[in-house]
């Protein structure tokens, strides 16, 4: 019995692992910030899209799959000791997926990753 317990137990677990979705969603171009300010106490490597009331920022970063594309465009990405506010040119598509990023007094939130189609420096 105890044996049938544990499969059915095991099953569940298994059977409930939460699947990656598939970027499906539309394509968007906008201006946007290639930031690093984790030295002063801000984030580790992201973009700033400003929102167009100009008022909400959002906090996006590139998939691992699409971190290579933005080192092309923007060799300073990803570097240990780099402080910027790039402006950029950003076509992307939502995933839909989160990831962590390290910001400054320990934290970690978790913020949206995206699907960099193109980028390149204004």
């Amino acid at each position: 019995m105890k044996k049938i317990l544990f499969v059915i137990l095991m099953l569940a677990v298994f059977g409930c692992e939460k699947e990656e979705p598939i970027p499906t969603g539309e394509v968007f171009e906008t201006s946007a910030k290639l930031v690093n300010d984790l030295a002063v106490d801000g984030c580790d490597w992201h973009f700033q899209i400003v929102q167009s009331d100009s008022i909400q920022i959002t906090i996006v970063v590139p998939t691992r799959a699409t971190e290579a594309k933005v080192k092309d465009a923007l060799p300073e990405y990803g570097t240990v000791n780099s402080y910027s506010f790039t402006p950029v040119q950003l076509k992307y598509r939502p995933t839909g997926t989160k990831r962590t990023i390290s910001c400054g007094w320990g934290q970690t939130p978790e913020v949206d990753e995206i699907e960099v189609i193109e980028v390149s420096k204004k």
